[in-house]
């Protein structure tokens, strides 16, 4: 029973912990949301690899709708020594929109960030169901995010034997696209 206790105590404490952490990460993104905007999602880690911890953001209107497409910024927040953040890039053409899923609706799942590296991460279609991660790296030589992959696979989820279809986006532009140029719907 007490080592119960004891696991009970530590669970509320980390919990409290990491809201308390949530609402001071979200106090430190306020400056840097515009009007009519709110947060879709963001992520923390290293990656410029100063120690500081850096947050990728990705912004949505508040006022989209299913069937829009209007832009999804997103910023990439340096942090600094005392805790502070400042801008160090934005591009409001990396994040698919509302409307790019198909009849799954918004295709956004979520940005993960490993290392160096930053994805974005997508679902949607409806008979072709498809996924897509875009994935930049950063270039500690040019000190800029580089694309450093594009790619998903697509199937028929009405054939029994599904078979997957490889999509590469922007191959071209693999280890050369900066991420301030870096548009999802053109290759």
């Amino acid at each position: 029973m007490k080592k119960l206790l004891i696991l009970f105590a530590l669970l509320i404490t980390v919990n409290s912990t990491f809201a308390q952490s949530k609402k001071v990460v979200a106090t430190k993104l306020r400056p840097f949301i515009p009007k009519d905007y709110s947060v879709l999602a963001y992520e923390t880690g290293d990656l410029n690899q100063d120690t500081y911890p850096d947050i990728v953001l990705a912004l949505k209107n508040n006022h989209e709708t299913d069937s829009d497409q209007t832009a999804r910024p997103l910023l990439i927040l340096f942090g600094k020594k005392g805790g502070g953040l400042s801008l160090y890039a934005r591009n409001d053409s990396a994040v698919l929109c509302k409307g790019c899923g198909g009849a799954f609706g918004d295709p956004f799942e979520g940005i993960t960030i490993k290392g160096r590296y930053f994805s974005l991460e997508y679902y949607g279609g409806s008979r072709y169901r498809w996924n897509r991660i875009t994935t930049f790296k950063y270039d500690p030589v040019k000190k800029d995010f580089i694309l450093h992959r594009d790619a998903g696979a697509s199937y028929d989820d009405v054939q029994e034997d599904k078979k997957y279809t490889k999509d590469v986006y922007h191959k071209t532009a693999f280890g050369k696209q900066r991420f301030v140029k870096y548009k999802y719907d053109t290759d």
